[in-house]
């Protein structure tokens, strides 16, 4: 998240501050306020405090925080980010993964690739490891095997590649298919789609309420 990022991207120079700059005659306190989302830190001379939310909790010190305080009260936070992290993402993962559901029959039939069933959350072992695909779309003869993303990055795409290097050794019920793979994806970072094409790999771009195709028709896809 931009906001964990930020606090750590700054905590060098707000440790030096705190050690070198603040001189313990002024009796300076710091009052860090943590909360499930707000990580704010108000400083305070004699007995006069800056403006505060009164209802949001505050620590107090009668002394000079040290290096120990400061860096237990970030990883105190970073703990509390972590949790709120990994539920957006699980749940903006899962909202993806539906709207790209929803219309991927539509989407592999205009490409004519006329899909006759689905699975999600297909999980895999492989030399001891356990793996998922996160969707497979099948008929006859292909198959399409798709990883959804919230925020797609290039390092994604290679993870999703090296998961297709195992595919044929596990799902053997698909010996004789065609294997395409899909990239589908809310956000992009790095020009990640084009690496994803130039990798011929269809992408699907989830656009509000639906999702499209981004390949040009000139688009050949791999056979994996």
């Amino acid at each position: 998240m931009q906001i964990r990022k930020f606090f750590f991207e700054s905590f060098q120079s707000l440790i030096s501050y705190l050690l070198t700059s603040v001189p313990v005659t002024n009796y300076v306190t710091f009052n860090i306020f943590v909360s499930c989302n707000i990580f704010v830190i108000v400083k305070e001379k004699s007995k006069k405090t800056t403006v505060r939310k009164a209802e949001e909790p505050e620590t107090y010190y009668n002394k000079p925080v040290s290096f120990n305080d400061v860096w237990y009260m970030f990883q105190e936070t970073d703990k509390k980010f972590q949790k709120l992290e990994g539920f957006f993402s699980s749940q903006w993962g899962r909202f993806v993964e539906s709207l790209v559901e929803g219309d991927l029959v539509r989407l592999l039939n205009k490409r004519h690739i006329i899909v006759s069933q689905t699975f999600t959350n297909a999980k895999f072992f492989f030399k001891g490891k356990e793996y998922e695909f996160d969707i497979i779309a099948a008929n006859g003869n292909e198959v399409v095997v798709v990883e959804v993303k919230t925020n797609l990055k290039i390092e994604d795409v290679r993870y999703f590649m090296e998961k297709l290097s195992m595919f044929r050794s596990v799902f053997h019920q698909y010996d004789n298919y065609k294997v395409y793979a899909a990239i589908a994806y809310l956000k992009c970072h790095e020009e990640a789609d084009k690496y994803s094409y130039r990798q011929g790999l269809f992408v699907i771009k989830a656009t509000g309420r639906s999702a499209i195709i981004t390949n040009d028709g000139s688009f050949v896809p791999k056979i994996f």
